[in-house]
């Protein structure tokens, strides 16, 4: 597959990864040109150094003569530039004070010249060394020497680069060369020969910044993450194109009576239906084997997320979830953080309870045929507990819980939730979202009222109460009484607007 070439300055949200670096020989010419004014600088060098030991004095017709003469005498051919140019020249290449222009001492040579060897070093192996990094790298070096931003660093390696490199966008590369970020990392991992972490592909490309590393591994078809930030080249995996066509295969028989398979389930298929090849994979995390035979079926099958399908078929994760909780009595909520990761998905609450799950505390869920629940009693006792509109379901206390008639399990707010939410036939739950820790959200008569969504709740609980005055004090009202876990809200300005209006009229008419 032919190497892609990555844009040296794309932001880490675009679509692709890619730099057309055909410019380099577009623009051949240019650089040329370049190259010689960046040569012309070094030549200056020694006249600064041999000719004006006093300092050049910027801004002086008699040092521009005298230059325009030593450049004569040194290399026996009349000066390419004058006057000013011939200041700023001067400048990039010395030590400005109080008016003239210095040589750098040796020892600031010498760093700027140690940076040179170890781009050239770099080059000769990668295409794109950023210079952000190079500064970093040398900070403090470059400090003694006066250098102190990456332009000005820049400016004096380009001094000295000789036509070895050049600087384009935001890096350092070779003239003529292919800018490509892709290329550098496959490098490393090519060179290394198996799964290596992203901290050791990190630290062999300590210059690239790691975002732009690690944008480059996750869009790049030829390296797949083996989990846990292991990342691995297609090449170095123990499965050939034929042993993906006996995948194939075989996923094509299963399709025929099952309609989806599991990432974590591919595995065991394989030992069952073909183990040598399984055996070959043995060691592997369930994700890269997902991963690597993604890449080469991917035009045969459907890979989303943690799960294989017929292509063209369309996934209901939700059901997924609803179908764990028809197939289990009792779970726990680590076993349901178990099944989020393994399908590489968010756990779906609505379908959780929707399918018949009670949650009887903190860690643990039961199936609805486990409890036995009096409704007509139940309900008796909450409309006790609730005499008007709402109420949050933390305000009943573990007291007021007592009295609710015996279920088969203690009460508490999870197995109230629950409760309210799938059972009552007077109340039911309105929340902003369903929480993986505590328990959110208000019990709602069913008749009576004008409360039929989550945001007229919050517009009937904030005119009922005179404690806030501003949104923040709002949202804060609203998580201190158990309505909702975090301080936000996307229509709360517009639900602060609405009470206020409320307010103003029940202040007007008195009602």
């Amino acid at each position: 597959m032919a190497e892609r070439e990555t844009n040296v300055d794309f932001g880490l949200n675009s679509s692709e990864n890619v730099f057309d670096a055909s410019h380099v020989d577009e623009n051949s010419n240019a650089e040329a040109k370049l190259s010689e004014r960046e040569s012309d600088k070094s030549k200056w060098l020694p006249i600064l150094q041999d000719n004006f030991l006093d300092g050049y004095i910027l801004n002086d017709f008699l040092c521009h003569l005298q230059a325009v003469e030593f450049w004569l005498q040194r290399y026996g051919n009349k000066c390419p530039i004058e006057g000013r140019a011939i200041d700023e020249v001067m400048q990039d290449i010395g030590v400005v004070k109080d008016g003239r222009v210095f040589a750098k001492k040796i020892e600031d040579i010498l760093v700027i010249y140690a940076i040179r060897s170890e781009l050239k070093k770099l080059l000769s192996c990668y295409t794109s060394v950023y210079r952000s990094c190079i500064y970093e790298r040398y900070q403090e070096k470059l400090a003694t020497c006066q250098i102190y931003s990456e332009p000005v660093m820049t400016q004096q390696l380009l001094v000295v680069a000789d036509g070895n490199f050049y600087s384009v966008n935001r890096v350092f590369a070779k003239p003529n060369l292919q800018v490509s970020v892709f290329h550098d990392c496959r490098k490393v991992l090519r060179d290394h020969g198996g799964p290596m972490s992203m901290n050791d592909i990190s630290n062999e490309l300590w210059f690239i910044p790691n975002d732009i590393i690690q944008h480059t591994l996750s869009v790049d078809d030829e390296v797949l993450n083996v989990g846990n930030g292991i990342w691995m080249l297609v090449e170095h995996f123990p499965m050939t194109p034929e042993d993906a066509r006996k995948i194939g295969n075989m996923l094509s028989e299963y399709f025929v009576t099952k309609d989806y398979l599991l990432a974590v389930d591919l595995h065991p298929l394989l030992q069952k239906h073909l183990p040598s090849i399984a055996d070959n994979l043995n060691g592997l995390k369930y994700m890269a084997i997902f991963n690597v035979v993604a890449y080469y079926l991917k035009g045969r099958f459907s890979f989303s997320r943690a799960i294989v399908s017929p292509l063209g078929t369309t996934i209901d994760f939700a059901k997924l979830f609803g179908m764990f909780v028809s197939e289990h009595e009792m779970f726990s909520l680590s076993e349901l953080e178990s099944l989020s990761d393994q399908l590489k998905l968010p756990i779906y609450w609505e379908s959780i309870y929707a399918n018949g799950a009670v949650r009887i505390s903190k860690t643990d869920f039961v199936h609805k045929n486990c409890v036995s629940f009096d409704v007509e009693a139940i309900d008796r006792v909450l409309e006790d507990f609730c005499p008007g509109a709402y109420l949050p379901i933390q305000s009943v206390s573990s007291a007021m819980m007592m009295h609710l008639p015996s279920c088969g399990y203690k009460w508490n707010g999870y197995l109230l939730l629950s409760y309210v939410l799938g059972f009552s036939r007077i109340f039911r739950l309105l929340y902003n979202s369903l929480s993986k820790t505590g328990f959110y959200g208000a019990m709602i008569r069913k008749d009576g009222n004008d409360i039929d969504s989550y945001r007229t709740l919050l517009e009937h609980v904030l005119t009922d109460d005179d404690t806030w005055t501003t949104t923040a004090d709002a949202l804060e009202l609203l998580v201190k009484q158990g309505y909702q876990v975090f301080r936000k809200y996307k229509d709360i300005d517009a639900v602060v607007e609405k009470v206020r209006q409320n307010k103003r009229m029940i202040k007007e008419t008195g009602i």
